[in-house]
């Protein structure tokens, strides 16, 4: 176990074994939807953030149902969100901030990526999606003339699919285009 230790779920984890992972410095994959299909647990993530460790957020495609991004980040917060009724239960929130953190340079920086990919930099490989952010209209009770940031990034993580997605880049050329694809509207 060191730097170089990437751990996938670390569901049941005992207090020992958080405390080796932070003395080691390991790494951590979670895989909320994952771990939901299988109904295998629920990864105590805000205690292991609030301990240091550097975790990004995985499909585990393998054992889950989706690759979508959107819906892993959603997990995330809803998985935090189930523990809360637990009795071992610690730590505050996950919020769309830290879970779009997770799946963009924290999941970089547990990869030890991050020099290279997780966020867009001048000389980072940019592998990227455009999304329109019409797609992601407002409820009915929300009437702001401004959308703020936080407020864009909830509406990504929580209402966010392949209908909002414009174009795809990898290595920084375009690979997919809505445009060219004709109406892929549902």
């Amino acid at each position: 176990m060191g730097p170089k230790t990437i751990l996938a779920h670390a569901i049941h984890v005992t207090p020992d074994e958080r405390r080796l992972l932070a003395d080691t410095q390991s790494c951590l994959s979670h895989c909320p939807t994952s771990n939901l299909f299988l109904k295998s647990g629920l990864m105590p993530l805000r205690e292991l953030l609030d301990m240091g460790l550097r975790i990004g957020l995985g499909s585990d495609v393998g054992g889950g149902p989706t690759l979508s991004p959107f819906e892993v980040m959603r997990s995330a917060i809803y998985t935090h969100t189930a523990r809360r009724f637990l009795p071992d239960f610690g730590g505050r929130d996950i919020s769309p901030a830290t879970a779009f953190y997770m799946a963009t340079l924290g999941g970089a920086q547990a990869l030890r990526l991050d020099d290279k990919i997780g966020s867009l930099v001048r000389g980072k490989e940019a592998d990227f999606i455009v999304v329109n952010p019409q797609r992601l209209s407002p409820l009915p009770s929300e009437k702001e003339p401004e959308i703020l940031p936080d407020t864009l990034l909830s509406r990504l993580i929580f209402r966010g699919d392949d209908r909002i997605v414009e174009q795809t880049y990898v290595q920084g050329a375009l690979c997919y285009d809505r445009r060219t694809h004709g109406n892929n509207e549902r």
